[in-house]
């Protein structure tokens, strides 16, 4: 099972408690290089490429971005389609993640399967808190993030075991009651936690 992911934890967790041998390889050129001619069979691949440069979220930079390098989505859109080849090249299932209203869509093509984290909440325990970013996901991951995946190797969709997403709620400046999604409203680590993949997903992929 290969992963290329930071971090990859949450993805290889269900495959190494069942005994697989997992490799795991950081989400830049340097990760795809370590892994270019690997030998072996692979019974699984999945990705979670940067998403900074195409991702709605971080428009507000794109100009910027620009500025210093006009091909920067570019860029980023020919890693993916590089993580995409080489996966295909070992003949395994495989999915790709990236957000589903991101510029991939476009600059690319349509993500194959488009899912929220909280429909996979139920393969995870109430108890069960996140271990990274407990105070800012859900238990079960109950929050929406509108998450695409590029597949391909004979990927089957895992069924869903939905649960209700959960909102925080506040106060705005005029007094009025307001809801949030709860990885967005958190800002400090709030990014690494909305980028992180979702548990309850990677069980169900299992």
């Amino acid at each position: 099972v290969v992963v290329i992911s930071d971090p990859p934890d949450a993805v290889l967790e269900p495959w190494r408690r069942a005994g697989f041998a997992c490799v795991s390889a950081p989400a830049n050129a340097a990760g795809l290089q370590l892994l270019r001619g690997r030998a072996g069979p692979v019974a699984f691949a999945y990705a979670c490429p940067p998403s900074a440069d195409i991702s709605i979220a971080g428009a507000r930079w794109f100009k910027r971005k620009r500025a210093r390098d006009p091909l920067f989505q570019t860029r980023a859109v020919d890693h993916v389609k590089e993580v995409h080849g080489l996966f295909e090249g070992w003949g395994c299932p495989f999915a790709i993640e990236s957000p589903a209203a991101g510029l991939l869509r476009s600059l690319w093509r349509r993500p194959d399967f488009v899912f929220n984290p909280c429909d996979y909440g139920g393969y995870l325990d109430p108890s069960d808190a996140h271990p990274l970013f407990p105070h800012i996901v859900p238990a079960q991951d109950a929050f929406h993030r509108a998450t695409g995946l590029w597949v391909g190797g004979g990927f089957r969709m895992p069924p869903r075991l939905p649960v209700p997403a959960v909102w925080k709620y506040f106060v705005d400046k005029r007094g009025r009651t307001r809801r949030m999604n709860p990885v967005l409203y958190c800002r400090k680590g709030g990014r690494a936690a909305r980028s992180s993949a979702a548990r309850g997903f990677c069980r169900a992929m299992y």
